[in-house]
């Protein structure tokens, strides 16, 4: 088994939450800063997501194993390229 630490993904283990956190919340902004309640899908989104993230992560640790920690050493970052 080999997980892939190239381009992209050796900067973050879940980049692709991170392009859909970011979609959404640019959607929000066509709205403009009139209400806050667009606001409100991206920011449960963000928490759906990095919730799914540490799920995701316990389920590849179990199937794994040391592979996985090894990999999470290299790629220190999971939603964001910038945030644990």
């Amino acid at each position: 088994v080999r997980l892939l630490v190239s381009v992209f993904w050796g900067k973050g283990r879940h980049l692709n939450y991170t392009g859909e956190i970011c979609v959404y919340f640019a959607f929000t902004l066509t709205s403009g800063f009139v209400s806050w309640v667009p606001f409100l899908l991206p920011a449960w989104l963000v928490g759906l997501l990095v919730h799914r993230s540490r799920r995701d992560d316990r389920r590849c640790r179990a199937k794994y194993g040391e592979l996985w920690e090894r990999y999470t050493k290299r790629v220190r970052y999971s939603v964001l390229p910038f945030g644990r």
